[in-house]
């Protein structure tokens, strides 16, 4: 998870580590809900860090747009949830 922590960090622009502690709460949030819809996140493929970003982006209110990342998050996760590729095999829930 450190590799995707610093992923998250470059793709919202943060340098330093004032805000470690709540990205990487906003990234652990986001794989446990990700999760939730049935998406394997073992893969942490490009789409999985995607709805990341845009999770964090959502939840830090990044640029004041909040509404479009929420709605983006929401839309990308749901999609993710319904695809084979990205589902979890019974049994790894």
């Amino acid at each position: 998870m450190p590799d995707l922590i610093s992923k998250i960090k470059k793709l919202l622009r943060l340098s330093g580590d004032a805000l470690d502690d709540v990205v990487k709460m906003n990234v652990e949030a986001a794989l446990d809900d990700i999760a939730d819809q049935g998406v394997d996140i073992d893969t942490q493929d490009n789409l999985i860090v995607k709805a990341v970003e845009l999770y964090c982006k959502w939840q830090m209110n990044h640029n004041g747009e909040a509404d479009r990342f929420e709605k983006n998050y929401t839309t990308l996760r749901d999609t993710m949830s319904k695809q084979k590729v990205h589902r979890q095999v019974d049994g790894d829930a």
